[in-house]
């Protein structure tokens, strides 16, 4: 009897085992639904959100590579920009260098404008030399023999053309034209007239040659070739000129 007790026991435990097991099949997604307390409205909604992050992620990769290609062509255009500014840097070095050459053609044509205007002045301040008069003759200048004022012009123009001679005339009694009349008759003569003005007196009686230090035979040649009352007296102040012809009243 004891026997039987324990098989019924048996039985209904394997009865008991059977009935979860079922009860388990039947019910288990249930439980496990209403465990993480997930619909399967909210199953679909999580597959949707998932799904709009994707797109939004590639939607930001593709934004990303629009500014990565903006940057970059702005890169290369500041490249472009930093050349050109070099360049216009450039430019403006060598514009400068040519101001400062330009300045400094300026500052020595300023300087001998100044050197002429002052050789000018006491040009105006010099007293011509009267030539002696003798009676029944006309008035000449005191002048060495020929052969002597030959030795001292071949000494003077040695090496060089009587066109390097820097020669200028200057109107002495107030006429531009006897001074540019001058000028021509000088330029026959084979010479060069670098200018031609008005002296700042106009009470020169004689034409008068003023020559620098070793034209002086080229001084009386030109005295003589001129004629009349023509004289010529050495320069008392530095010239750039080697020869200032100041027409007077006399021919």
């Amino acid at each position: 009897m004891y026997a039987d007790l324990e098989g019924i026991m048996s039985y209904r435990k394997i009865m008991y085992i059977a009935l979860l097991l079922i009860f388990l099949t039947t019910t288990g997604c249930s439980l496990i639904r209403h465990v993480d307390n997930s619909s399967p409205e909210d199953v679909l909604k999580h597959k949707i959100s998932k799904d709009d992050l994707w797109n939004q992620k590639k939607a930001l990769e593709l934004e990303k590579d629009a500014c990565m290609k903006q940057f970059n062509d702005q890169q290369a255009q500041i490249v472009l920009m930093n050349k050109d500014i070099s360049e216009q840097h450039l430019k403006i070095d060598q514009a400068n260098i040519r101001i400062t050459e330009l300045n400094r053609t300026i500052d020595a044509l300023n300087l001998q404008i100044k050197q002429w205007e002052e050789e000018r002045e006491k040009i105006t301040k010099a007293v011509p030399v009267k030539s002696e008069k003798v009676k029944g003759s006309p008035a000449k200048t005191t002048r060495a023999p020929k052969q002597h004022a030959r030795k001292e012009l071949s000494a003077a123009t040695s090496g060089s053309e009587t066109g390097d001679i820097k020669i200028k005339v200057l109107a002495g009694e107030g006429n531009i034209a006897s001074a540019s009349e001058m000028a021509k008759r000088i330029r026959k003569m084979g010479y060069k007239v670098k200018l031609v003005d008005l002296a700042d007196r106009s009470d020169f009686a004689v034409t008068t040659v003023y020559y620098n230090a070793d034209y002086d035979a080229t001084a009386e040649e030109v005295v003589k070739k001129l004629g009349g009352s023509a004289i010529s007296m050495p320069l008392s102040w530095k010239s750039f000129f080697d020869l200032v012809i100041v027409t007077g009243r006399k021919p």
